[in-house]
């Protein structure tokens, strides 16, 4: 006589595991970004961590060094972010660009005085093709506040 085991399978088919596999890429797709986007928006975050890096290291040397720092903006369509210390011998730190389509808004600059505190309250404003980045710096501390705005699409 043949004895049936009581033990149940447990687990999915094939085409269950398959159905749910299909969804999963279907929503995925939908979603999908160009590779040139996802390549674009790694080289902003990369430049702007620079140049967060770069502020923050102007601030410290002014307070350390005792001597006056500042950061420009330069705008009108202009991607580059130039970086100055009282003595420029020092050291110099290179610029930060950058990436294609993305750039300034207006010319500004903030300045650090001796004890590292910033001597300006103001909004930077970077445009790119579906962002805006808003960075806000506060007047004394020299603290930096970053937000992303999405543009409305026409």
């Amino acid at each position: 006589m043949i004895r049936k085991s009581s033990i149940k399978q447990a687990g999915f088919t094939l085409i269950e595991a398959l159905l749910v596999l299909f969804i999963t890429c279907s929503l995925l797709c939908i979603n999908l970004k160009s590779p040139k986007e996802i390549f674009q928006r790694i080289q902003l975050e990369s430049a702007l961590k620079q140049m967060e890096s770069q502020i923050s290291l102007l601030q410290q040397e002014s307070f350390i060094f005792h001597r006056y720092t500042y950061v420009s903006f330069f705008g009108s369509k202009a991607r580059a972010i130039s970086f100055k210390s009282q003595n420029s011998s020092f050291r110099k730190i290179p610029p930060v660009t950058l990436p294609e389509p993305y750039y300034v808004k207006g010319c500004k600059s903030i300045f650090f005085n001796e004890k590292g505190e910033s001597t300006d309250f103001f909004t930077l404003y970077i445009l790119g093709p579906k962002t805006k980045i808003r960075y806000r710096f506060q007047l004394g501390a020299g603290r930096f506040f970053r937000d992303e705005i999405p543009l409305e699409s026409h």
